[in-house]
């Protein structure tokens, strides 16, 4: 059964594909538009149309199913919302059924910079859960962390934004626009000074110069050193993507927490800045962007670079009291 959430309440629209035994839920983000006749039809018949070209003469698996509800709803959304394009009538409209195929001159569907951005985030949501549970996270956050568990954190971290700088700079080298290469090459500068300014201040030089790098940020490294080495902007750019996000959506939901006397009020007010926020914006805007333009093998190696930095990132913060035990 196919559940359709375009009658719920808000911003999010989720389809669920639902039998006796699992739930496949696709999300969506609602389309402000009166041109909505004939969605359930268009929808119903797009994913039949779908699962007889992947099926063939056998009988369709879930599998069949699952994935063509999703190649039908990417139609879909993009069908809705070029309905204006049509120009015809009044009152509630037609979508526009023909709107990618006007665009390209083909009948694969891409999906646009936000779906892509709402889909892997929506991905992530296991892991990201997960580091919110932390004993880390919920330590730093209400201050009650030992000074020796952050310290070792911080050490790990500097020699991360180290390898990392060098990650962006070869992003930069990779770009293909001027604008992208300003942008990588600022935040590996960034990354650095971040570096200086918040790490420095807690461990002396001396004492870092001493510090090796853990299994857990060696692991990490080794993944951004894959992706740089394969010559791949985009897998490259969506693997450097959550210690953006990540950190960002870690800092501005702890930041509430934070007060003239915290122990850690450098880091909460370093990762809920305005500025590492508008670059955070940047560069999921950069890379959902070069996903939506990618074909779509391309964009599932993305995805998949993408959620695995993801998984670093979870085993970063939960490795200060795991690995000091």
């Amino acid at each position: 059964m196919l559940a359709k959430g375009g009658h719920l309440a808000g911003y999010l629209v989720p389809d669920a594909l639902v039998d006796a035994h699992t739930v496949r839920e696709f999300p969506g983000l609602r389309i402000y538009t009166p041109n909505t006749h004939g969605t359930g039809c268009s929808f119903s018949s797009a994913v039949a149309t779908r699962v007889a070209s992947r099926a063939g003469t056998a009988a369709p698996s879930l599998a069949h199913w699952g994935d063509a509800v999703a190649e039908a709803k990417l139609w879909l959304t993009e069908s809705i919302a070029h309905s204006g394009d049509l120009q015809v009538g009044s009152g509630h409209g037609p979508i526009q059924h023909f709107a990618g195929l006007w665009q390209r001159g083909g009948l694969q569907t891409r999906p646009s910079p936000a779906q892509v951005a709402e889909s892997w985030w929506h991905d992530i949501r296991d892991i990201r859960t997960d580091t919110d549970e932390l004993p880390f996270i919920r330590a730093l956050g209400d201050g009650s962390l030992h000074r020796e568990a952050f310290v070792w954190y911080l050490a790990q971290d500097a020699l991360y934004l180290r390898d990392y700088a060098r990650m962006l700079a070869v992003a930069s080298r990779l770009a293909p626009t001027a604008t992208e290469q300003a942008f990588w090459a600022a935040s590996a500068h960034g990354a650095i000074a971040a570096e200086l300014d918040l790490h420095s201040s807690w461990i002396a030089d001396e004492t870092l110069a001493g510090v090796q790098p853990s299994e857990t940020t060696t692991a990490y490294l080794n993944h951004l050193a894959a992706a740089g080495a394969s010559g791949d902007y985009g897998v490259l750019v969506a693997a450097l993507l959550p210690c953006f996000w990540m950190y960002q959506d870690v800092g501005r939901r702890l930041h509430p927490l934070s007060h003239d006397a915290h122990p850690y009020r450098s880091w909460l007010d370093t990762y809920a800045d305005e500025e590492f926020a508008a670059s955070t914006a940047r560069a999921i805007e950069i890379v959902t962007t070069v996903a939506a333009t990618a074909d779509e093998p391309s964009r599932h190696h993305m995805a998949q670079a993408f959620r695995a930095s993801a998984g670093h990132e979870r085993e970063f913060f939960a490795a200060p009291l795991i690995s000091r035990r």
